[in-house]
């Protein structure tokens, strides 16, 4: 038994939402919700690589020239540091707001790709790893159990 980054996703965005009803751990919520967000973000990177693709021919020109880089790269470092603020221990208090962010900020890192790109590889290998040692911990305690 393996835990894979789509289960840890669907697992986190479970408790993410039962936990947003309940208003209970309301800083937990984010950090669930990104952990929701890689699991997605394959499949909403492409969405909204698509989006930004066509959001970039229309105003890409204009912002590079304006601000120096393009719309999803502004995109992706406005959401980070709203969800530095908001997650870090002795920030501003998380809002709905930040946990919506929080599901579609690798997403967007996926999208905008260059630096950003591996950021969702990586967690899913470490995930892996870690799924891989706690199954095996599971099988040990319970192949012992029966000895």
């Amino acid at each position: 038994m393996s835990l894979t980054l789509g289960a840890a996703a669907a697992i986190g965005f479970a408790l993410a939402l039962l936990l947003m009803r309940k208003k209970a751990w309301p800083r937990a919520v984010p950090w669930l919700m990104l952990i929701a967000g890689l699991g997605v973000a394959g499949l909403l990177g492409n969405l909204l690589h698509r989006f930004a693709g066509a959001a970039e021919r229309v105003t890409g020109a204009g912002t590079a020239a304006v601000f120096g880089v393009a719309v999803p790269v502004l995109l992706a470092v406005v959401m980070g540091a709203y969800l530095f603020i908001h997650l870090k221990p002795k920030g501003a208090p998380p809002t709905r707001v930040t946990a919506w962010t929080a599901l579609l900020f690798p997403a967007v890192l996926t999208a905008v790709g260059g630096a950003f790109a591996g950021v969702a590889a990586v967690a899913e290998g470490a995930l892996g790893t870690v799924g891989q040692t706690v199954g095996s911990l599971f099988n040990d305690v319970i192949s012992g159990l029966g000895a």
